[in-house]
């Protein structure tokens, strides 16, 4: 059963290297200076980066979220003088930013993830009920599809990544690119991104751009998501990907 609630992301965030929003070396207000000198005030500088570029990413009003950003930071954050006001500032501004978020759970296939609201979940995709597609105008945006088996064995047999000498790599459509190690709550896996191709209703194949793929997996179970060229390889799915979760 697929289920949608009001997800409120953790602050403990899968981060990217240099995710929080500015360099504490060159930190010039005074409620720079204070995040940059509270470990607990870094973090939550590095979970609202985070969430802001995925809410951002998959926004269909992108100036206007902006706007709001901008006026955060100088009206609220910035008129902050102690830690404590620094902390509830980011809070409020953390919850405001995840109400553009739900959380996908579907307890049939054992996985649960957030979406952005803009990019609605529906059963079925990659010709499977194994799948979950989010949005779909013109073509979902991410694809998750649920194997059993290790992600190791799903990688090379439901995905693009192949295992060499070197180390692993994903192969597009006219080369390879190399495959980056994802790590999750549990799980671990693999991203990639490669040059793809759609096609129309005419069966015509033309170059779309660059393609998200990500397999993860427990050991019994594995995930593959996968963008479709128009769209989805964003911050936005990255998002998705690094929280999912599987269900007991």
């Amino acid at each position: 059963m697929v289920s949608a609630a009001n997800w409120l992301l953790p602050a403990a965030l899968l981060l990217p290297a240099g995710a929080q929003a500015f360099d504490c070396q060159r930190a010039a207000s005074l409620s720079e200076r204070l995040i940059c000198a509270e470990p607990a005030l870094i973090a939550q500088d590095k979970a609202l980066a985070t969430l802001y570029r995925a809410t951002l990413a998959a926004s269909p009003k992108p100036a206007l979220l902006k706007t709001q950003q901008r006026a955060w930071l100088a009206g609220t954050r910035d008129r902050c003088r102690e830690v404590s006001c620094l902390s509830a500032a980011y809070r409020t501004r953390l919850q405001a930013l995840n109400s553009a978020w739900r959380n996908l759970s579907d307890t049939t296939l054992g996985i649960a993830f957030p979406y952005p609201l803009s990019r609605p979940p529906s059963r079925g995709c990659r010709d499977s009920k194994n799948c979950i597609a989010l949005g779909g105008d013109p073509a979902p945006s991410l694809s998750a599809e649920v194997f059993s088996g290790a992600w190791e064995n799903i990688a090379t047999q439901q995905a693009v990544f192949e295992r060499t000498a070197q180390g692993w790599v994903a192969h597009g459509r006219n080369g390879s690119y190399p495959a980056h190690a994802l790590h999750g709550k549990g799980w671990q896996g693999l991203l990639a991104v490669v040059d793809c191709g759609i096609s129309d209703s005419q069966g015509f194949h033309g170059a779309a751009g660059e393609c998200l793929w990500a397999v993860v997996g427990n050991g019994r179970r594995a995930v593959v998501f996968d963008s479709q060229g128009l769209g989805g390889n964003d911050d936005a799915s990255r998002y998705s990907i690094s929280q999912l979760r599987f269900l007991p």
